[in-house]
């Protein structure tokens, strides 16, 4: 993870900026984590959403829905099968757009689906295509979030707003109170919603994270 912050530091010397908030979504959230820790003088504000605690953790990954304990497990023990996977996956986001939106709308449970109908099955779909482009890529991305952090959540200094949807069906409804718990300067921020709920709150994310 923290490798993460490095190439972060790098990029933002390139670009010339030198303070910065960060936002991190559902897998994303720790990779926010380790910037705000890894550049904690330049951090101004942390923003993770739908986010997970470390994995690593005695009873943590047992908390994880089964799909993606599967996928890990897989993409740990045999990447291969899991390349092929996510081959397959991105073939049917191709092939059958309008299909594979329906499918993931009915299986993420109805507020969830509610947001990807309003915002349309194809747009879905060429999200899951992007997501999957890189086969061995999104292997790597399910084995690297499974390892050790390099810090703990309660090491982060940068003041912290954690977000998470009532009915979020991928996350452990524990999770965000834990999480906000155990960073020392966090704030709980609980809407209606689920896993997607970011979607209907932008707004007010990106109003706290500019403060």
């Amino acid at each position: 993870m923290l490798d993460w912050a490095r190439d972060v530091g790098d990029l933002l010397d390139q670009i010339g900026v030198e303070k910065f908030a960060v936002m991190g979504w559902s897998m994303g959230g720790q990779y926010a984590a380790a910037v705000a820790y890894g550049l904690r003088q330049r951090v101004t504000r942390l923003a993770i959403i739908a986010g997970a605690l470390p994995l690593c953790e005695p009873g943590v990954f047992d908390e994880l829905p089964a799909m993606d304990r599967f996928l890990t497990r897989l993409s740990q023990r045999a990447p291969l099968p899991a390349r092929q996977w996510f081959r397959v996956m991105r073939f049917a986001a191709r092939t059958a757009p309008t299909l594979y939106g329906r499918i993931a709308a009915s299986q993420l449970g109805p507020v969830d689906g509610a947001v990807i109908r309003d915002d349309g099955f194809e747009a879905f779909a060429l999200m899951s295509r992007e997501a999957s482009r890189q086969p061995a890529e999104a292997v790597e991305e399910y084995r690297a979030w499974a390892r050790p952090w390099g810090f703990a959540p309660e090491d982060l200094d940068v003041t912290a707003d954690i977000w998470a949807g009532t009915q979020d069906q991928l996350v452990d409804s524990s999770w965000p109170h834990r999480l906000a718990a155990r960073i020392p300067n966090a704030t709980l921020n609980i809407r209606d919603g689920g896993h997607f709920m970011a979607h209907r709150c932008y707004p007010e994310i990106f109003e706290a994270l500019s403060r």
